[in-house]
């Protein structure tokens, strides 16, 4: 999920050591992984937004895939 999504999840938590980077770390990061889901189709992207029983559900949905 964006980096920006995330952090409002983590609110009231304090920042862990990745998370304190900031957003733009995160982004840049983020964008890295999404470079390499592009050049390897073993690699899938999953979208995070949801409750964590949707998420749960498209990572099940994207192994079973593979």
């Amino acid at each position: 999920c964006p980096p920006r999504h995330a952090a409002r999840r983590r609110s009231g938590r304090k920042a862990d050591r990745l998370e304190a980077r900031g957003l733009a770390y995160q982004a840049a990061v983020r964008g890295g992984f999404l470079v390499q889901a592009r050049r390897d189709r073993r690699i899938r992207v999953v979208s995070a937004l949801g409750t964590p029983a949707e998420v749960h559900a498209r990572i099940l949905k994207a192994l079973s895939l593979r």
